[in-house]
């Protein structure tokens, strides 16, 4: 009698813990593939183009998801602005209102005696919390210095009590919708008089 038929353990390979038991010999042989150089080739170009287009795959996963950030934005800065130019719209009826109750500034009676002015009055701050509501923000002008961001002049006024390029008058209100300028402010400037020789 031959040992392997003896001891049965001969023919039995290193211990497999996931299996539980030891693995045989015959089991050790098949775990084992030959290959020729050209089949090795062959995988071996495979795999490289499998990690390639995984990588391709990554990348487009990346972009798309940059795509659907942007869009979203995009989404949410139209939605935001969508009223602009209805509100452009309403902007000179408001300066109307304005004009024609500045000149009762601080005469409180003359609201009280004229219900019709009294309804201009109730018009007028109507329009205002309209435009709050949308999230329109007026900016007052005098007193700064000019800047072309955010107004436009009309004309420079020589004065002797204004530093130069200070705005001394604001014929028209700008306006911000959130934190966009959508009117500049349309200002008088100061302006040194020319001095006589």
């Amino acid at each position: 009698m031959s040992q392997e038929e003896q001891d049965p353990t001969m023919d039995e390979g290193p211990f497999d813990p996931a299996q539980g038991r030891r693995e045989t010999r015959d089991e050790e042989k098949a775990d084992k593939i030959n290959l020729s150089r050209q089949e090795y080739d062959e995988l071996k170009r495979q795999s490289e183009e499998g990690e390639k287009s995984y990588d391709q795959y990554v990348r487009t996963y990346a972009e798309l998801e940059n795509a659907r950030k942007r869009f979203s934005k995009e989404k949410s800065e139209l939605a935001k602005f969508a009223n602009t130019e209805l509100i452009l719209a309403i902007l000179p009826i408001i300066d109307n209102f304005d004009r024609a109750l500045g000149n009762f500034k601080g005469n409180d009676q003359a609201l009280v005696e004229n219900p019709v002015l009294a309804g201009v009055e109730l018009i007028r701050k109507q329009f205002h919390t309209f435009l709050d509501q949308q999230g329109v923000k007026s900016f007052d002008s005098v007193g700064e210095k000019f800047d072309p961001h955010r107004h436009e002049a009309l004309m420079e006024v020589e004065t002797e009590d204004k530093e130069e390029g200070i705005i001394v008058e604001e014929i028209q209100k700008g306006y911000y919708l959130q934190d966009r300028l959508i009117r500049p402010a349309v200002v008088k400037i100061a302006k040194r008089p020319k001095q006589e020789t």
